[in-house]
Parts: structure tokens; sequence; C-alpha cells
């Protein structure tokens, strides 16, 4: 069958004498996709808020078979994303099969597969995908801690006057990290990263107050950022400087943030790479880990 080039603005793409895609009404569409994906990897227990997430994302489509809705998928030249099937179909080599030979007409570049669940990346290492990482929320009940002299260190609050110190930071402690992705990262992204989050934060807040930074006299050596995440506050950000790893500053850091939080919620969360040394760390302060969501990608033929 001949396929269509990508524009933006069709409707319909046929996939096979059976199978095509549907460009689908965002809103509607992120309603499915709430409660087909059938997974809550960040703990976010409203289905309605769980939907927002997505709700404005241009780019979905319906997979019909003989007109009849069968799944969904957000998808662009070089990138598919957050797939799941409508039940009674349950077939994902069928539903992949239709649909990655449409993608591999947009564009000869490899294919980005992300927000992948377990069941979908087993389908698609068998279709040719890598895995090249898998991320986890982990969630812990929110508590209150004595606080302790991390003497000869000293703690200090946040602000935005801050962002380049901080993303001076980042940059020195990521760029040590076993994740690619936050590896080769430029020290201008972290300036977004924290830019970003300083746009989300509003000042005076819990998640404000929660957000604090380690100094060896005047030099930025660790901090933590937390902010809302689909209604419940999620530790966004935990880095400390390489120089002075493996002092418990992080972890001071993080106990603290939760003390905080007490006050206003009853759990906390946070996302971090699998393989990620501070795992373990998270684990061992009693953070409960969620499923893993995948990224992969096919190179092409």
């Amino acid at each position: 069958m001949p396929y269509l080039d990508y524009d933006r603005n069709a409707q319909t793409y046929p996939l096979t004498d059976a199978f095509k895609l549907v460009k689908a009404p965002s809103e509607k569409f992120a309603q499915y996709w709430a409660i087909y994906r059938n997974i809550n990897e960040d703990f976010t227990l409203d289905y309605a808020v769980q939907a927002n997430e997505i709700a404005d994302v241009p780019f979905c489509y319906w997979i019909q078979q003989n007109n009849q809705t069968i799944g969904g998928s957000i998808l662009l030249p070089n990138n598919l994303g957050d797939m799941f099937l409508v039940p009674p179909f349950s077939d994902w080599d069928t539903a992949l099969g239709a649909v990655l030979p449409l993608l591999h007409h947009w564009s000869d570049k490899p294919i980005q597969a992300q927000q992948i669940t377990h069941p979908q990346m087993e389908a698609l290492v068998r279709h040719g995908f890598r895995v090249t990482s898998s991320r986890r929320w982990m969630i812990r009940p929110t508590q209150t801690y004595s606080d302790r002299s991390i003497a000869p260190y000293t703690v200090a609050s946040i602000s935005k006057d801050q962002t380049d110190t901080l993303a001076k930071l980042f940059y020195d402690a990521f760029s040590q990290s076993d994740d690619v992705s936050y590896r080769d990262r430029p020290l201008e992204q972290h300036q977004d990263s924290v830019e970003n989050y300083f746009d989300q934060l509003t000042e005076g807040d819990r998640c404000y107050e929660a957000s604090k930074s380690v100094y060896d006299d005047d030099k930025l050596i660790a901090t933590v950022l937390v902010q809302m995440h689909n209604d419940m506050p999620s530790i966004r950000f935990a880095v400390t400087h390489p120089a002075y790893q493996r002092k418990g500053l992080g972890k001071h850091l993080i106990e603290q943030a939760i003390h905080t939080l007490a006050a206003d919620f009853t759990a906390v969360k946070l996302a971090v790479t699998d393989g990620n040394p501070a795992q373990a760390i998270y684990y061992h302060m009693g953070f409960m880990p969620g499923d893993p969501i995948y990224s992969l990608v096919h190179d092409g033929d």
C-alpha cells in the first residue's frame, strides 16, 4: 500500500487494507490514554488529573481496524509515544506492524519511542527497537525529622537570582553521570531547566520552602528543588557536586524537604533513571519504586 507523507493537518493515514490512523481530538484522546494505558507510573490517583497531562498535545491519533478504534498513539516523524490498546484488542505486534511502516516512510532517521510501558517495550524489541534507558517514579509518605548539623556546611533558601549558579552545579554534577541523556547536556540546557523550574514555582509556597541548597563558605555544593506534579509534591532535582558526594548532603536536604512538606501533604515522590546509584539511596530512605517507563530507538533497516 502506498503511504502518505507526513502532514500535520492530515486527518487520516491508511496503513493496511484493515488498519488506518485517524486524527484524534486531544481531550478525548487524553481520556482514553489515562485509562487504557493502564499504568499509574507517577502515582497520580485521579484519572482526570492524569489525562490533563496530555490534553493539549496536538499529535494524537486513533489506531482503527475496520473503522473501529483499537488503540491510539502520539505520533510524529521519528517519534512514537504513549501508545495504548483498547479492549478487547490486545495484539501489540499486529498494531505495531501496521503503524511502524508509516513512520519509516515519514522519515529515514532513527525512530524514538518514549513513555513506553513494559508490554509495549517487549513488542517494540521484537520489531527491532533497542532500549536506551528506563525511568521510574518512587513515592513515600511525608514525616517529620529532627534537624541536625551538617557543619562545616550551611543550608540556605533558594532564589531565582541563583539560576546561573544552580545551572553550573547541574552541569558539573551531570557531566560525570552514567545517564547519557543528562551527561551530554550543555550548560545552556541546564539553565533552561532551572529557569523552567522557577517559572512553575510560587515563591513562598510549601514547595518553595522545602527547596534548599548547601554551601561550603560561598560555594554552592548541593541542592534539592521541589515542585508540584499532578497535585503531589515532587523532588524534581537532587544534585550534589561530585567533590562533595557521599557526605550525606543530598540525603539531609531530602529529609528536610520531606519534613517541611509534611505540614501540608501526606506523600512525596521523585523520578529516577534505573541504574542511577541514587536509586538505592532513595529506596533505603523509604521510597517505593513504581513501574518502569522505557525509552527506545529504532536505527532503521
